[in-house]
């Protein structure tokens, strides 16, 4: 944590010295910071702290990243939160992407909950409107869910109504007494389901499968640790084009005027920047240069990731007309999340990867150089 922390930092000082800064959010930051109840904000929200709490309303999308975070007010957009525990108690009118320990829902959400935790409590007050896709290692399921719910988890326990289908890959699913499920059941478990005798679901489809959970790490250090870095990852790039807005402008339209000089300055650097920090260690002098060379060279990668994403997601939103009135924020989460499914795909994921790399740091050092040379 410490050294994401001294390499945030250091991608800062570089991008403070070659992009002019402005904010595009309502930003909160601060140990504890609390939208009241008598605010009404015709924004999108950033909030970073130890405890967030949204009690007023919001008429925007909500980014919120500490260690608590509270929901009772009002949000009308969406919500992507990630923290050791949240509750979510208020109406949130778009979908909720949440990470965390511990996650708790008791209200209404609009379209579709998509969680990661090791407790995840959708509670019998809660209507989900669309769809619930969740992971961790204890899974209730007691509201209302308007359309399916797919799981995987160490044990799912529903207690409440599903519209469609349920999906799970558990080590132990429980359908408990007054559960409604009104589509099929098709669950991969090592243990065949307990089902209540007044439980009302569709066909049921046991696909025995050998589940194997790790109880001695929790859900931070657990197999679930690819969500975190993805939320770690989208609460990064939504600062970093919060604060420099220049970058959400020039990144993509770079990419459009120069698409084979980008990845063969990534390929180059690649190569000679590795060279460079080797030679430079040699040196006395270079020494400490070079160390804050091996320091800031991944973490530039890093950005360039970050960067590479919005401008799949820009670019995307210019050709498709019903995506052109969507916000930045929303854009760059559609584009991390194609780059992240594209890196995942088997036999040929790595080609995407390498090749979003090259883009990434090349475009990111044309940036710089762009930069200088105007100034």
């Amino acid at each position: 944590m410490r050294k994401l922390f001294i390499g945030f930092l250091v991608v800062l000082t570089m991008l403070f010295a070659v992009v002019p800064a402005a904010s595009a959010f309502d930003l909160r930051e601060g140990t504890r910071e609390t939208i009241t109840k008598d605010e009404v904000i015709d924004d999108d929200v950033l909030m970073f702290g130890t405890v967030l709490r949204i009690e007023g309303t919001v008429n925007g999308d909500v980014f919120a990243f500490g260690d608590t975070v509270f929901v009772t007010g009002t949000i009308n957009g969406n919500l992507i939160t990630a923290a050791s525990h949240i509750e979510i108690n208020g109406p949130v009118n778009g979908t909720v992407f949440s990470a965390g320990d511990d996650i708790f829902v008791n209200s209404r959400v609009a379209r579709s909950l998509v969680a990661a935790g090791s407790d995840v409590v959708v509670d019998k007050g809660s209507s989900i409107g669309h769809s619930i896709l969740a992971a961790g290692d204890r899974v209730n399921v007691d509201g209302t869910v308007g359309r399916g719910t797919t799981v995987g988890a160490n044990s799912l326990w529903v207690r409440g109504k599903v519209g469609k289908e349920l999906r799970a890959y558990v080590s132990n699913l429980r359908i408990e007494s007054g559960a409604v499920i009104e589509g099929p059941v098709e669950y991969s478990s090592d243990k065949e389901a307990l089902i209540a005798a007044d439980a009302k679901t569709g066909p049921v489809d046991w696909n025995y499968a050998r589940i194997e959970w790790d109880h001695s790490t929790s859900f931070w250090t657990g197999k679930w640790w690819k969500a975190i870095s993805f939320i770690s990852f989208l609460g990064f790039g939504l600062i970093l084009l919060a604060l420099f807005p220049t970058l959400r402008r020039s990144f993509p339209q770079l990419v459009l005027e120069k698409p084979w000089q980008l990845p063969l300055t990534g390929f180059v650097s690649l190569i000679a920047i590795p060279i460079a920090l080797v030679l430079l260690i040699l040196t006395v002098i270079g020494i400490p240069f070079s160390l804050m060379g091996w320091l800031a060279f991944p973490v530039l990668i890093y950005l360039g990731q970050v960067l590479v994403s919005y401008a799949v997601g820009k670019l995307l939103g210019d050709y498709v007309p019903q995506m052109q009135n969507w916000s930045w924020p929303v854009l760059f989460l559609i584009g991390a999340l194609l780059t992240t499914i594209a890196v995942e795909l088997p036999f040929i994921g790595w080609v995407f990867g390498f090749a979003s790399i090259l883009y990434g740091l090349g475009g990111a050092l044309w940036l710089v150089y762009s930069r200088r040379h105007v100034a």
